[in-house]
């Protein structure tokens, strides 16, 4: 395995860790990575010492193969792409199986929201793209008009564009001037500032201020239209006139769970617009907003 060392009294270990972390990434196969300590290290690795495999399960060391080498797996990116497909699977089993995993997500996203700090909005992100993805598989496998199918397919790519502008839009700007900025606009999670910051959105793991307000509200209106066209959808199914019972089989309840998942979220996300709308009219962002009238 090829590794550089520099011996150079204590600082050493810090120049070897230098001088790997600045190889090219051509320089790498799939499976291979720099760790954390500057050497070039391989996945297969873990199978050649006992030391390296009882470690495996360290941040440094889960990875996947990769084009120009391997990649972290960051855990609290992949939990709620597991987690999600459980409990939908379990609140299938009936009414009551359904109502103790709604009140487990809102328990699960509190106990991260306590213990995580700042890096539970990592989560809170990824767990915003597994609920999109699993609604979209539901609708996806149930669609039995092409009305539904193309709506369905649509709506959901446009939603992930929106939510790629809007985070491509919050990012370092290194020619902002920041000596004249109000304090409120630097974000100790996105750790710069953020012209016209209005809040940062766990949801999204990004700020959002002046340059990428209008793609968060467009975002939430096309999220809200997607979601009401698959309660409306399913809203004929279990009650129209060929009404199927509920919990009958895997495809009843999951649609059913589905159908309530994506009430809940119409609930939460139409104040946010409202909320963001009435900011618009007024022409400020929230922050701006709430410092004025602390001012008053």
């Amino acid at each position: 395995m090829k590794h550089t060392t520099i011996d150079e009294g204590g600082d050493g270990d810090e120049h070897a860790v230098q001088l790997n972390l600045n190889l090219q990434e051509d320089d790498l196969c799939c499976c291979e990575y720099i760790n954390k300590n500057g050497y070039t290290s391989h996945l297969l690795a873990i199978c050649c010492d006992c030391d390296i495999l009882d470690d495996s399960f360290e941040s440094d060391r889960l990875r996947i193969p990769w084009y120009k080498g391997a990649r972290k797996i960051n855990l609290l990116g992949v939990a709620p792409f597991l987690l999600l497909p459980i409990l939908g699977y379990l609140s299938t089993f009936g009414p009551f199986s359904t109502a103790i995993s709604f009140l487990v997500i809102p328990i699960i996203l509190r106990l991260l929201c306590k213990y995580l700090g700042n890096a539970r909005t990592k989560f809170y992100y990824s767990f915003t793209l597994a609920s999109l993805f699993y609604n979209f598989l539901v609708v996806y496998t149930a669609s039995n008009t092409w009305s539904l199918y193309i709506s369905n397919i649509g709506l959901f790519i446009s939603i992930l564009i929106g939510i790629s502008i809007i985070k491509w839009k919050c990012r370092k700007d290194v020619s902002l001037v920041v000596d004249n900025l109000p304090f409120y606009y630097y974000c100790r999670k996105c750790r710069f500032h953020v012209i016209g910051r209005d809040h940062h959105c766990n949801w999204l793991d990004c700020c959002i201020g002046l340059r990428n307000r209008r793609y968060f509200i467009f975002t939430i209106i096309l999220t809200i239209s997607w979601l009401l066209v698959i309660i409306y959808y399913y809203y004929g199914i279990f009650y129209g006139v060929s009404a199927i019972p509920v919990y009958t089989d895997f495809f009843s309840g999951i649609s059913f769970v589905t159908t309530i998942y994506g009430s809940v979220a119409v609930v939460c996300l139409f104040p946010i617009l409202i909320h963001q709308l009435n900011m618009t009219w007024k022409g400020m962002s929230y922050l701006d907003w709430k410092f004025k009238k602390t001012l008053e």
